[in-house]
């Protein structure tokens, strides 16, 4: 199986990244395309050392509809899907499509995959529930390889991310769970590097700097 996300910003920010890099751990290298991408940013692929973690994925510009694949064999992602995702789709589908929110603080309301539904892809969707794309490619590799139902797999929703006592943000996502071992709480699959980016946002906004 393999995983395209049609990318849908102009640059490659550092939010970006990281959870580009969480979708690679994912799915392992050579299964993750990232279509749709400004020429410069498939250059920096191979001459950024900040992009070195994406080693292994498959950036290109083109968008989907030029990859010479089946449109029938493109399951596109889609919360407003009728069906949910199940384990027995890995039958019919080459290739999983994702062109939904990223985690980055935009409007969880926003519907960008509706610039995919005009192309008349199947779809399925994940349950209820707003995914960051991470957190979705990694369900859905979980359902379609691992052979996981989603009824099976736990959730975290709009978790709260404490920084101190008197510091916290919440996340308005639905991520895969991390169960505490210890204390048996249900926390975000966070990315690597994701703490430590929301926190230095936290302190910016705290501080009214702007970082970017």
């Amino acid at each position: 199986m393999k995983y395209i996300v049609e990318h849908m910003e102009e640059d490659l920010h550092e939010w970006c990244r990281l959870e580009y890099a969480h979708m690679l751990q994912h799915v392992g290298e050579g299964n993750l395309i990232f279509t749709n991408m400004q020429p410069n940013i498939v250059e920096s692929f191979e001459t950024d050392p900040e992009l070195a973690p994406l080693k292994g994925s498959v950036p290109t510009t083109k968008d989907v509809t030029e990859l010479g694949i089946p449109i029938e064999r493109i399951c596109l992602m889609d919360m407003r899907a009728e069906k949910d995702l199940v384990p027995e789709d890995a039958d019919k589908f080459d290739y999983v499509l994702f062109g939904g929110i990223l985690g980055d603080g935009l409007d969880p309301d926003a519907d960008r995959t509706s610039i995919l539904r005009k192309l008349g892809f199947p779809a399925r969707r994940l349950g209820p529930g707003h995914f960051t794309t991470d957190s979705a490619v990694g369900t859905a590799h979980m359902v379609l390889e691992k052979k996981m139902p989603l009824e099976t797999i736990e959730f975290c929703d709009e978790p709260t991310i404490k920084f101190s006592k008197f510091e916290s943000v919440e996340l308005p996502y639905r991520y895969i769970g991390k169960r505490d071992p210890k204390t048996g709480a249900v926390g975000p699959l966070l990315p690597p590097g994701m703490y430590d980016l929301l926190k230095r946002d936290n302190e910016a906004d705290v501080f009214g700097l702007n970082m970017n």
